[in-house]
């Protein structure tokens, strides 16, 4: 109760970037989406602009919140919505490639460490929706949750899913990888 998205992230999937800005400060950047998305990170940030062709950059690190979306921007879901976008950044940083349901996952777990977890929905009557396969649809995020959950819970806490946001090796292969590093023979 004592730490912020910050510490608790930092400490569990390592430190967010800090390679263009020379600012340790991380940017809530809160706007009007025009649709119901919650909040984005967009890599790009992190380059000079016109670095990426037909992207803005703000050269910083920035996290983007919706403002229009039926939630409080300072209530306690939008928060979580800040520490799960945060995630994206710490991982963007040692694994720019990750598949998106490993990314996803992890971003939803850090909602979970921060105390304030998705509701655990959708997925319930969608439980054969595959793991590997990222629609983007509620279910999406609830299964790579609950996986990322189970793997948090059995196969080594904090060090595991550290090594996994590190692990160059994508989707199966770096979990497995990460397996194997710490001594696990399942796979």
């Amino acid at each position: 109760p004592d730490l912020g998205i910050y510490e608790i992230e930092s400490a569990a999937f390592g430190p967010p970037p800090d390679m263009l800005d020379g600012d340790p400060r991380i940017f809530l950047v809160w706007f009007d989406f025009g649709n119901q998305t919650d909040g984005f990170f967009f890599y790009f940030d992190e380059y000079l602009d016109g670095t990426i062709p037909g992207m803005r950059s703000n050269e910083r690190e920035c996290l983007y919140l919706n403002t229009d979306n039926g939630q409080d921007p300072g209530g306690e879901y939008m928060i979580a919505v800040a520490a799960h976008e945060f995630e994206h950044m710490i991982h963007w940083k040692y694994d720019g490639n990750e598949e998106s349901w490993v990314d996803e996952g992890l971003a939803e777990l850090a909602m979970w460490l921060y105390g304030h977890p998705d509701e655990v929905s959708a997925f319930n009557t969608n439980a054969d929706n595959s793991l590997t396969y990222w629609g983007g649809n509620w279910a999406d995020y609830i299964k790579t949750y609950l996986w990322s959950l189970y793997f948090y819970e059995r196969y080594g806490g904090q060090p595991s899913v550290y090594a996994a946001v590190h692990q160059p090796l994508n989707s199966i292969a770096g979990y497995d990888a990460v397996l194997d590093q710490f001594g696990y023979t399942a796979n």
